[in-house]
């Protein structure tokens, strides 16, 4: 019996173990895990550059019939969000720096926020080189604010560049790892199909066709303009690292993660109130309208935290194993 339950053990730890790997495999492959070196390969000190937060206000989504249909057309739909004052945007931003902080003090880190990084002398240069826009207006995509902690500056780096570059200067300078992340937070989904065709008779029985659904949903993106060369700081969910040796440790996050909770207080579709950005947008193209949704702020705030705190889990796992 002993042998048999000795047996069973090792199959188990073995099992274990190779889910464990899948698993790990899994969440570098969506965290885009990039590292150089060993950056929280022991207990130090941390400083907190921003853990900024991006929120998604507005939206806009295109369909258009495919190129073998006889007619061809393309269709356009809208949705905003809708009783948020600032406060509840900023509100979860101060809580999400402090879930952070706590994370990195639970690996035995020492955590410092911004203040401190400013006190150094190579903080002018990053400052200078990485303040970035705190609204991003993108006539394909939407409306996004950034946020920062506490009333914070939004100074970005760009952790591409490694141990170079004024941030690495302010990590050497503080003796200790300097993180920054932007995180993307968007408040729906929208579905969209169109069709176009005629009949047997070219004079009759034409149409075109175009359907949207919009569904009220937090969720954490990664890359999510629809199109190419865009500023890589301003659209994506990322985390930057750099200690004071030079090693880097970066994620640019390629998936979504859906919160477990709903925050829509009541949808409505409306034909003629496009958001200011629309006007803008692709003047060929049929309009289906603007869905607004109004949101319960409680409900949003706690919504946009569990996905947060979903997405910090998959963040310090890797953090952990290294």
């Amino acid at each position: 019996m002993k042998n048999v339950l000795t047996i069973l053990l090792v199959v188990f730890t073995l099992v274990a173990t190779a889910q464990d790997k899948k698993e790990m495999k899994r969440i570098v492959k969506d965290h885009g895990e990039f590292a150089q070196g060993k950056v929280f390969d022991k207990p130090s000190t941390v400083a907190l550059l921003g853990t900024n937060l991006r929120f998604r206000v507005a939206a806009r989504a295109t369909a258009s019939t495919s190129n073998k249909d006889a007619i061809q057309a393309k269709f356009q739909s809208f949705a905003v969000l809708d009783s948020l004052p600032e406060s509840v945007f900023q509100e979860i931003t101060n809580e999400y720096n402090a879930m952070v902080r706590k994370r990195f003090e639970d690996l035995g880190f020492t955590v410092t926020d911004q203040a401190d990084v400013k006190k150094v002398k190579s903080y002018a240069k990053l400052s200078e080189k990485g303040t970035a826009e705190k609204q991003n207006v993108v006539k394909s995509w939407g409306v996004a604010n950034i946020y920062c902690p506490n009333g914070q500056d939004y100074v970005t780096y760009n952790g591409i560049k490694g141990p170079l570059g004024p941030h690495a200067k302010v990590a050497r300078e503080l003796k200790a790892v300097l993180y920054s992340s932007l995180t993307t937070v968007d408040f729906c989904f929208i579905e969209m199909n169109a069709d176009g065709n005629i009949g047997d008779n070219p004079y009759a029985n034409q149409y075109i066709e175009g359907n949207a659904k919009v569904t009220p949903a937090i969720s954490i993106h990664g890359y999510t303009y629809p199109l190419s060369g865009v500023k890589m700081l301003e659209d994506a969910t990322y985390t930057f690292a750099t200690n004071d040796k030079g090693k880097y440790h970066n994620t640019m996050y390629k998936g979504t993660i859906l919160s477990d909770l709903s925050y829509s207080a009541r949808t409505e579709k409306c034909s003629d109130c496009q958001p200011e950005f629309a006007r803008k947008a692709n003047l060929f193209a049929h309009g289906m309208g603007t869905v607004v949704i109004t949101a319960d702020p409680a409900m949003y705030k706690k919504a946009v935290l569990n996905a947060l705190d979903k997405y910090l889990d998959g963040v310090f796992v890797l953090y952990s194993a290294k």
